[in-house]
């Protein structure tokens, strides 16, 4: 309470962060971090990160799913000789990949953050 305000002052004691994602095919994946807040920490920076975190959590898509997974046996065909046809090129191929690992750095790399947070995603 204050003296201007007999009234107790509020304070946010628990913040829930979630995203609802488009799989395709009317499928739908939530990604939901709910956080207590210590005294002393920053409600709003703690948002922030979370936003952050859950965005780079973003699932891939059951189409990206199926094109990376072309793009792994075209790689994998190219080394064992395989012509891989009138598909996708290697070089492309190969780009899809490396940038489906960067990716999923990125995510490793939010789920350490939220660990560290003391989180746990189920």
């Amino acid at each position: 309470m204050n003296a201007s305000n007999p009234t107790p002052t509020s304070h946010v004691s628990r913040v829930v962060v979630s995203r609802l994602f488009s799989m395709g095919q009317y499928e739908h994946q939530r990604v939901e971090v709910t956080v207590d807040i210590q005294p002393g920490a920053r409600p709003g920076q703690i948002v922030g990160q979370l936003s952050k975190a859950i965005e780079v959590l973003k699932p891939r898509t059951t189409e990206q799913e199926f094109w990376l997974q072309e793009c792994r046996a075209t790689i994998a065909g190219e080394q064992a000789g395989i012509d891989a046809g009138a598909g996708v090129s290697v070089e492309h191929a190969k780009r899809v990949v490396a940038d489906a690992e960067v990716v999923e750095a990125r995510r490793q790399a939010a789920l350490r953050e939220i660990d560290e947070m003391g989180g746990v995603i189920s």
